[in-house]
């Protein structure tokens, strides 16, 4: 996904202006994996996320809308998985509104920066992340 210069710049002034020296500015290359029609975000409410970080390619699978069962059982099953960490934290939807989300993390030590999706994004997922799909 890519933001334009005009509208990052617009965004930057917006979120000074509300949150003052609260704010602040780091400028990160990140991919959101997903089909044209961002049907995984639309029909399952998961993102797909890489990101480079010291240790080599952050892969993140987050499903939004998680509820209190789902939350049990994910805890259960993927809690004592090596080489991923498991999170769970609330998105605020508005002042009034908030839904929990779950994120399973797993870094790829081994992939260049030049790194190519293949046929599929979720083809980097590791066996366990395509499972908590």
């Amino acid at each position: 996904m890519v933001i334009s210069k005009k509208e990052y710049n617009s965004l930057i002034e917006k979120l000074m202006s509300e949150y003052g020296s609260e704010f602040e500015k780091r400028e990160q290359i990140i991919y959101f994996a997903d089909s044209h029609d961002l049907e995984l975000f639309r029909k399952e409410k998961v993102l797909l996320r890489y990101r480079w970080n010291n240790q080599g390619l952050e892969v993140v699978v987050k499903k939004r809308n998680v509820d209190k069962n789902t939350i049990a059982k994910i805890d259960e099953k993927f809690r004592t998985l090596e080489d991923h960490s498991i999170k769970f934290e609330v998105d605020q939807v508005s002042r009034h509104a908030h839904t929990i989300s779950c994120s399973l993390r797993h870094i790829l030590p081994n992939i260049h920066q030049s790194f190519p999706f293949y046929r599929q994004p979720q083809e980097l997922l590791s066996p366990s992340q395509v499972e908590f799909l």
